[in-house]
């Protein structure tokens, strides 16, 4: 008689608790209706097709050990790239399908606003090329929503002397200027967002790759794909909607200096691999972080921390020669230098200040030069981390059963109250859309405990490239995070400051994890398969939130699948 096999209890364990929700949805609150609707009854499915996968296992134990081992033999002696183009490639077509609505060739982009100030540049000029409307000039104060109703106003653009300006950073239009000099084909906002969420990805694949070529290349390649399977789909999907539209001006801009930042993290990896080039690798890394900021002023705090660690590293590295160290670091910062000496003549040009980016003058929903010193305050704190963290999705029998619930405005707590102007869209707290975040304090935990023998498991390679990027991540995480909980407006495209960095760091953590209980087999796989379990639920509610922003994509998947 066989032995009994962890992972055939596990599975059989989750089907039988995923059929009991099926069987008892309507006692536990999650379908409403009495009935058996279509996703009750592919639940039940669901559960028993994983006790039969339980049975079969246990029954075929033997043999199905000796196939995965050939797979797996077959597999190490493949390289990874093998294996990850094809992901890459499919992730890319799932953004396609999803940005066009699965239309493939029609892209409605709705806003196009750095196409606008692209043109303006080409122009010699700092204002877009729309003309206000002559009623909205007349006003006294246009500033305030209830003086200009009924006047068509363009979204958020900022109005001064009479013209139009964009607050946002300048850089993707400055890239698109250049564009346009070769090809003139209209870029809506949406295109641009495409091809900064493609370009985030590719890079975190490179970046991952490298991180796992030099430190985790013993460990098994298939937790190398879940991991770049995860980047690409818990998260950036969400990033090609805005809220029930395509990606316009604000997902450009978060996108854009993502994509900048990822980059310079990359750059600044090759730099400290490659002693012999590193001055080249960190004026690379200033300039990709200098059009970061120019793509988001916001990330200059975190950026400024980075740049901090790295410096600190540079430091300790060259036995503490300030002479050495600043060979090093005048190249990375003479990009930053310029960059900030740009912006400040870019605001300065505009609006005769160097530090105002046209925010003040923002003709949004709320009056914000009413509630100006409000816009950025720590009484959003709790009610932030609520919303950001903890607010819940909404579970229906409809395709695809859940959607985003708009997130809290009143205070969670009865010792503070908040502003009138404090906003909360339809949000889905982190927990809830992305529990794979979790392995993102292992990193953390083994840095402040870890064993030297654990220290030196990863291919004997000298942690502290490692212990760099970790403490880079995770700062990098932690203080865009923070400066969002500050803010009067919550909403979803706003994790796009932090998920990428976040995803990164809570892969180093899973890898980092499994390496500390390598060497225990049954603790390992089950660490593998919680991790596996984990990275599938993050894809498929991210997957299925981002569906459900998109009311034309819902139609189009049920008229092809009418079961659901």
């Amino acid at each position: 008689m066989k032995k009994n096999s962890a992972l055939s209890m596990l599975l059989f364990f989750l089907g039988m608790s995923i059929m009991s929700v099926a069987i008892f949805a309507n006692t536990l609150g999650i379908d409403q209706h009495a009935g058996w609707s279509r996703a009750r009854i592919g639940l039940l499915l669901f559960g028993v097709s994983i006790i039969l996968c339980a049975i079969l296992y246990y029954r075929y134990l033997d043999e199905v050990h000796s196939v995965v081992r050939k797979i797996q033999a077959i597999a190490e002696n493949l390289p990874s790239q093998y294996f990850i183009l094809p992901i890459v490639i499919i992730v890319i077509f799932i953004y396609a399908w999803f940005g066009s609505s699965g239309r493939w060739s029609i892209w409605k982009s709705h806003t196009h606003y750095y196409d606008s100030l692209a043109r303006s540049f080409l122009n010699a000029d700092l204002h877009l090329p729309i003309e206000p409307d002559s009623k909205l000039l007349a006003l006294s104060n246009p500033y305030d929503p209830m003086a200009r109703k009924g006047i068509e106003v363009p979204v958020d653009l900022s109005l001064y002397k009479g013209k139009f300006y964009m607050y946002w950073g300048p850089v993707p239009a400055l890239i698109l200027a250049v564009v346009y000099s070769f090809f003139h084909a209209r870029v809506g906002d949406l295109f641009l967002t495409f091809a900064f969420v493609c370009g985030i990805f590719l890079v975190q694949t490179i970046l991952l790759l490298t991180i796992w070529n030099s430190y985790f290349r013993n460990s098994p390649k298939q937790i190398l794909y879940i991991s770049i399977s995860l980047m690409g789909l818990a998260g950036p999907l969400m990033l090609l909607r805005h809220n029930y539209e395509s990606a316009v001006i604000y997902e450009a801009a978060i996108t854009g200096a993502q994509f900048f930042f990822i980059s310079g993290m990359l750059a600044a990896l090759t730099a400290m691999a490659k002693p012999s080039n590193a001055r080249w690798g960190l004026a690379t890394a200033g300039i990709l972080w200098a059009l970061a900021i120019g793509s988001r002023q916001i990330l200059a705090v975190p950026i400024a921390f980075v740049i901090f660690i790295l410096a600190l590293w540079l430091f300790r590295t060259n036995a503490w020669s300030i002479k050495r160290t600043a060979k090093l670091l005048i190249p990375l910062g003479l990009p930053l230098v310029f960059g900030f000496a740009s912006l400040g003549w870019y605001n300065w040009a505009r609006f005769g200040s160097i530090t105002e980016t046209g925010l003040y003058y923002q003709l949004a929903g709320p009056n914000l030069r009413e509630h100006y010193n409000e816009l950025f305050s720590q009484i959003y704190i709790f009610q932030n981390l609520y919303n950001y963290l903890f607010n819940a999705m909404d579970f229906t029998s409809k395709f695809p059963f859940v959607f985003m619930l708009k997130g809290s405005e009143i205070p969670i707590f009865f010792f503070y109250s908040l502003p009138d102007v404090y906003n909360a869209q339809p949000i889905t707290g982190l927990l809830c859309s992305f529990p794979f975040a979790i392995f993102a304090v292992v990193p953390f935990f083994i840095l402040a405990f870890r064993r030297k023998s654990v220290q030196h498991s990863m291919n004997d390679r000298d942690p502290m490239h490692l212990n760099l990027i970790t403490i880079s991540l995770g700062g990098f995480s932690l203080i865009a995070f923070g400066l969002l909980m500050t803010f009067f407006w919550a909403g979803m495209r706003y994790w796009g400051d932090v998920i990428p960095s976040l995803m990164t760091l809570s892969v180093l953590g899973f890898w980092q994890g499994y390496h500390s209980v390598s060497h225990k087999p049954l603790t390992s796989k089950m660490y593998v398969i919680f991790g596996v379990i984990l990275a599938s639920a993050s894809i498929l509610l991210s997957i299925l939130l981002a569906i459900s922003t998109n009311d034309g994509l819902i139609k189009l998947i049920i008229r092809r699948f009418p079961f659901l």
